[in-house]
């Protein structure tokens, strides 16, 4: 479980499960933006987001987080809460289910192994809270 991040918190050291009280002081912090998402928040720091290092961005909009470009399991500006568990288990759902089709390629197999893979350890400080 996360600790309350003093207001001049800076980053975090990489995607991280966030409590309530977590983001309310992300949210008092005027230093970074937080930006809500389905998979994900974004606690939005430019020179740490792997979704503008991906992407062909100009200067004006490195100013926001590159949505098409989320990394959400390694990015330091990532954190997941509980309200995105049940749209990630979804993720995970229908990759299984595209699995079961009979002539996919090798590569999109590969694709969906490492999607499932991904979304799966996003889950786990969520499935770990609640065995706890």
């Amino acid at each position: 479980m996360s600790t309350p991040l003093p207001p001049e918190h800076g980053q975090l050291l990489r995607s991280e499960h966030v409590t309530d009280t977590t983001r309310r002081a992300m949210l008092a912090n005027s230093a970074r933006t937080y930006y809500p998402g389905v998979l994900n928040d974004c606690y939005f720091d430019p020179a740490a987001a792997l979704c503008l290092q991906q992407s062909t961005t100009t200067a004006d909009t490195k100013a926001k987080p590159g949505a098409n470009h989320c990394q959400p399991g390694v990015c330091r500006n990532s954190c997941v809460t509980d309200r995105h568990a049940p749209a990630i288990r979804t993720v995970v759902d229908n990759a299984r289910d595209l699995l079961t089709i009979q002539r996919l390629s090798s590569p999109q197999r590969a694709a969906l192994h490492q999607e499932i893979a991904t979304m799966t350890a996003l889950l786990k400080p969520l499935t770990a809270q609640d065995d706890a």
